[in-house]
């Protein structure tokens, strides 16, 4: 039998869309915190009530807040040491837990690490009651869209249109994908390494403690300033610095603050690493992790150009006991000078009363020069007004 052509390749495009539709499984909208951190909505167990999961493609284990497991009836059974920013700790685990991404697409047998989550939210700003990376990357190609808040994923080996992307071929030694990036330093000096792919660091890059000591980096990198890390399993110090240029994948980055871990254990003390590269970086790329075949693929979306935040006020905040809190303060900055300090609550900043954090952490990183008045509560509970100018402190 004859087949006319029009016909025959009428066919063939149905075909190809029916085959493209067979190979995505699910696709999840997520919402975007600080224009950055994803924040997905799932269920565990087929429970009535939802869960807000934050995206971490660092995050080799599933966490659960200790709270949420409680009022979802998950129950630990057995206990497991697992390894974080802040070091590695026992932890107890509840084993083949069903998270549903969608109606139709389960996660099953899944283990959740239960944790209290409850000072990584309030460092965070972020309303989160779990964190999953790996359990979903490890089972499907995962394209994430910042431009559409979408979330695609897709069985292995679905052919997938990468027209307009970069692609990285990756390593995952330890369930995080890896690959070299080059540092260029004030100086001119340039400093090659290792970094895992990690969304769920909020900064540009954390350079591991190894790598800092080998290449003797604090001497060579010029001014750095203190901060307080809070990680999974804890605290840990840092320090930021300034480099001139950062390259990965053919793309390269201008002048933008970085972390330099003090960390003993857990992963920022990871040898053989020059440390993390973060969401600062990775949200201005849509991009598809595909570890089937070790690829990442990287196009830049709407946020590629967006103008890279310095230090300018020297305070950090968090949100704890029903408030706004200062949790670091650097000592060579205005806010130290005029008396603010670790602990103390604010009260208002540009008259603005019980704002969020976020909105908090938006006019604190306002343009150099701007002024800023706060009203905020001692520790010995008396109120106070000052105000600040912003100035870039490093």
């Amino acid at each position: 039998m004859k087949m006319n052509l029009k016909h025959l390749f009428f066919t063939t495009l149905l075909l190809g869309q029916f085959c493209f539709a067979f190979g995505q499984v699910a696709q999840i909208p997520f919402v975007k915190y600080a224009n950055t951190n994803i924040i997905l909505q799932l269920t565990i167990n087929n429970k009535a009530d939802s869960v807000l999961f934050y995206f971490d493609s660092g995050a080799t284990a599933t966490l659960l807040d200790s709270a949420m497991a409680v009022k979802l009836g998950v129950n630990p059974d057995s206990e497991d040491e697992k390894v974080g920013a802040g070091g590695s700790k026992k932890y107890r685990i509840a084993s083949n837990q069903f998270i549903h991404l969608n109606n139709n697409t389960i996660l099953d047998s899944t283990p959740c690490v239960i944790l209290d989550l409850t000072t990584l939210r309030n460092k965070l700003g972020i309303n989160f009651y779990g964190l999953i990376g790996y359990s979903i990357l490890s089972k499907y190609i995962t394209k994430i869209d910042y431009d559409s808040n979408k979330m695609s994923l897709f069985n292995f080996n679905t052919p997938l249109d990468t027209q307009g992307y970069t692609q990285i071929d990756f390593d995952d030694k330890i369930g995080v994908p890896e690959f070299t990036v080059t540092m260029e330093l004030e100086n001119g000096q340039r400093l090659t390494g290792k970094v895992l792919f990690d969304c769920g660091f909020s900064g540009s890059v954390m350079v591991n403690t190894p790598y800092k000591i080998k290449t003797r980096l604090k001497t060579r990198i010029g001014k750095t300033i203190s901060q307080e890390m809070e990680g999974m399993t804890g605290k840990s110090n840092a320090e930021i610095a300034v480099i001139k240029s950062i390259r990965l994948g053919g793309y390269e980055f201008g002048e933008m603050p970085i972390l330099l871990s003090s960390a003993k254990e857990g992963v920022n003390a990871f040898d053989n690493y020059l440390g993390l590269v973060g969401n600062e970086i990775i949200s201005r790329f849509n991009f598809i992790l595909d570890y089937s075949t070790n690829k990442l693929f990287l196009k830049p979306n709407n946020s590629y150009h967006r103008k890279t935040d310095f230090p300018v006020s020297g305070l950090a905040l968090e949100s704890k006991n029903g408030g706004i809190l200062i949790s670091g303060v650097v000592s060579t900055s205005s806010a130290y000078q005029k008396g603010l300090r670790i602990g103390q609550r604010i009260l208002a900043i540009n008259n603005i009363e019980n704002g969020s954090l976020e909105k908090y952490r938006q006019l604190l990183n306002s343009s150099e020069g701007t002024m800023i008045d706060i009203r905020y509560l001692t520790k010995a509970g008396v109120k106070m007004q000052t105000k600040i100018k912003l100035k870039r402190l490093i």
